[in-house]
């Protein structure tokens, strides 16, 4: 989650760089996830060593594989932030962060009223919480770039 300030520190000098740093480390972080929570490491990680038994151990599971999309999401919603921080504008940071906020507590409000949120549904709606923070982010930092180099012709 601290990519940004990575991002920050060196991504004036390097951006491709730091880009292709946080890729990097984001591809292995999941990688060590997926082989733990897609085999039978999942068994012996949730079961003997967090203790969990039974329909508890399944619903984690499911749960913590819904939860993948999550370091991917993140990393590249800090490489917009980190973008953000080098130009020393990021007012779209907050306002990304409180639309987050505000589309997890809108649907997880629809899916209660209609009786459909779970502990699958919940995950999901976590995880479009932040998709749609990184979104936002992206947005500002692209509209921002675009007005800085002028309109595209397309030439």
């Amino acid at each position: 989650n601290q990519f940004r300030h990575v991002y920050a520190a060196y991504g004036a000098t390097d951006p491709k760089g730091v880009t292709w740093f946080m890729i990097k480390v984001t591809g292995l972080f999941l990688a060590a996830m997926a082989m733990v929570v897609f085999s039978p490491l999942s068994q012996l990680f949730f079961g003997r060593f967090l203790g969990l038994e039974g329909e508890l151990l399944v619903r984690a599971t499911r749960c913590v594989r819904i939860f993948m999309f999550v370091p991917a999401i993140i990393m590249i919603r800090n490489l917009y932030h980190g973008k953000m921080m080098v130009r020393r504008s990021t007012t779209a940071m907050a306002v990304a962060a409180l639309l987050r906020v505000a589309a997890i507590a809108v649907t997880a409000k629809a899916l209660a009223a209609t009786g459909r949120l779970d502990h699958n549904a919940a995950a999901v709606v976590a995880v479009l919480g932040f998709g749609v923070e990184a979104f936002v982010a992206g947005c500002s930092v692209r509209c921002r770039e675009r007005h800085e180099t002028g309109p595209r012709t397309g030439l």
